[in-house]
């Protein structure tokens, strides 16, 4: 929810968890895509940024694990294969 009480798009929650990321607050990251992908598992955007994430923090397993995941989604955007091969390096 936002300052208001309104119920935030996925979209808007998604963006509350990259400018997170971005302020270096990992674990507050951590549970907003955790809280997307509970009932979306298989949300792209919260699983290929949640694998960046995971390699910002040296989970370089789990980071493969979600990148994987959401390129068997939609294996066409170069910056999630891109994020894959810095993570395999």
């Amino acid at each position: 929810m936002n300052q208001s009480g309104q119920k935030l798009s996925t979209r808007q929650t998604i963006d509350v968890a990259v400018s997170r990321q971005k302020a270096n607050r990992f674990a507050e990251a951590e549970a907003v895509y955790h809280a997307i992908l509970k009932p979306q598992p298989d949300h792209f955007d919260a699983l290929q940024l949640s694998g960046l994430l995971h390699y910002q923090l040296g989970n370089y397993s789990l980071a493969v694990d979600l990148m994987a995941k959401a390129l068997s989604i939609n294996s066409q955007i170069v910056t999630v294969q891109t994020n894959l091969g810095v993570v395999y390096s």
